[in-house]
């Protein structure tokens, strides 16, 4: 999609890998603190409004449009929300408040099952631009090390990258790539055997990160970025013998900084980002 459309809105998904770090999170889990004050905790914390879903709900499609629902979710279980407040706490602290504000995040939604018209599937996460709200499903990627948390870059990056020009397109980056790189493009339409699947492949070679990256520009942007957030040293091994993924490496960092001109220049090198 090349805009919010028609409702204003813009759904982008995924998910992968990273470890997680003390904090909030773990308090939760052996004080069984009230999920409410960690979501109020977290909220204040971040700055941006932090909601655990209680019961299902949906957004509707357009007046007159085929399909059902632009997106529904389902609700997880108390016990589920409260082992997922140490992965999200640790995702966002790696941010900066300036490229946090940047995002222009409304809020974040926790929930499970969340599928909707264009979806077609369950997602691990789905940034509504319209809305500025992200949802996160709090069950997938369970089985993948630190595949929760990095859903969450990738569906920040997602933000940020809409609020640089109000799109998702970039035509620089696609020249990376090389034309018809982008051949496997996620639709609702598509057979299910020519989607890329949620949790991507880390790959080697060809100047993608993941199998998922190769589904079209935007998707390859927010895997390359949650790699470089939450598996720098992977990337710095695959820039030293791909030459396309040095310059989208260059890229993106230029972009970030496009996006919150603020961000220290040590950023990327920051201790704090390699937890």
């Amino acid at each position: 999609m090349k805009g919010p459309g028609k409702l204003g809105f813009v759904l982008v998904g995924l998910a992968i890998a990273c470890v997680p770090t003390p904090g909030l999170g773990q308090a939760a889990r052996r004080e069984r603190r009230p999920l409410g004050e960690c979501l109020q905790a977290l909220s204040k914390r971040f700055g941006v409004a932090i909601e655990a879903a209680r019961e299902p709900g949906s957004i509707p499609g357009a007046a007159g449009r085929p399909g059902g629902p632009l997106l529904t979710w389902t609700a997880a279980g108390e016990a589920e929300y409260l082992d997922y407040v140490a992965i999200f706490e640790g995702a966002l602290a790696k941010y900066p408040p300036a490229l946090l504000r940047a995002a222009g995040l409304r809020k974040f939604v926790w929930c499970t099952g969340i599928v909707g018209d264009r979806v077609g599937r369950d997602k691990s996460g789905l940034f509504l631009a319209g809305d500025a709200t992200i949802y996160l499903d709090v069950r997938i990627g369970k089985q993948v090390p630190g595949g929760r948390r990095f859903t969450v870059h990738h569906e920040v990056f997602h933000a940020i990258d809409f609020r640089v020009d109000r799109s998702f397109d970039d035509k620089d980056w696609e020249a990376i790539s090389g034309a018809g790189a982008y051949d496997r493009r996620a639709s609702a339409s598509a057979p299910p055997g020519d989607r890329p699947t949620d949790l991507g492949v880390l790959e080697r070679g060809a100047g993608f990160m993941t199998s998922y990256s190769r589904s079209e520009v935007r998707e390859d942007k927010a895997e390359l970025f949650a790699c470089m957030m939450a598996l720098p040293i992977f990337v710095e091994s695959r820039m030293k013998d791909e030459p396309p993924m040095v310059r989208k490496v260059r890229r993106m960092e230029a972009l970030i900084k496009q996006a919150c001109p603020g961000l220290a220049d040590d950023f990327w090198a920051s201790p704090a980002r390699d937890k």
